[in-house]
């Protein structure tokens, strides 16, 4: 493999600014598998020009200073399989588009700002198609403002092994109501046959 086809296959510092270069993303960059740049000093919104990375299957954007939304355009990642955006400020809703990745077994989206959004009239802020997940591992939306309730569909994801769903608001307690220690979803938590580390500090609510 010569040099010129290494690089698609793995992108580390500096690569982000490159992705604002459409040229680039639909050129030498179109094929890209991996796009690591953690613990930098990345700051601003984390570019939709990122959709056009289509082969990508591990995103790991943590430890930087980015901010804004998700992208909805994350969703054109079809072969993702590592998904890391914990450690920035990332507000707003955890995009639908993100449960259209078949394959993904990470994601981490801990240590943000994210608050719900417009998924808020839809009942959950972490979308319900989380179920579709089938292969999904590590789920962890910690240290966030989220509210209202846990998806009962996300006792689906049988192959979940560390799930971590503490949250912040006013740096006190966990904003999540009721959720998965009400009834519909407490008898549906045993079916995660894999489950080695669940975390769900300070839940408000009741266990009927």
């Amino acid at each position: 493999m010569n040099s010129s086809s290494k690089d698609n296959y793995g992108l580390g510092v500096g690569g982000l600014a490159a992705l604002r270069d459409t040229r680039a993303c639909g050129g030498n960059l179109s094929e890209l598998r991996v796009l690591s740049i953690p613990h930098n000093a990345f700051y601003g919104n984390v570019p939709v020009e990122i959709g056009k990375l289509q082969f990508l299957e591990i995103l790991e954007l943590q430890g930087n200073n980015f901010s804004g939304w998700i992208p909805d355009q994350i969703g054109n990642f079809k072969s993702l399989q590592v998904l890391n955006l914990s450690y920035n400020f990332l507000s707003g809703k955890i995009p639908r588009e993100l449960i259209g990745f078949g394959r993904i077994r990470v994601i981490d989206l801990s240590y943000n700002k994210l608050n719900g959004g417009v998924n808020v009239d839809h009942g959950s802020e972490i979308p319900v198609e989380i179920g579709r997940i089938s292969e999904l591992r590590v789920l962890d939306v910690s240290r966030n403002s989220l509210t209202d309730r846990i998806p009962k569909e996300l006792a689906k994801c049988r192959n979940l092994s560390y799930l971590v769903l503490t949250n912040l608001v006013d740096g006190e307690f966990n904003a999540f109501v009721g959720g998965i220690l009400k009834k519909y979803c407490c008898s549906q938590i045993w079916r995660f046959y894999g489950l080695r580390e669940l975390t769900l500090v300070a839940l408000a609510g009741y266990v009927e």
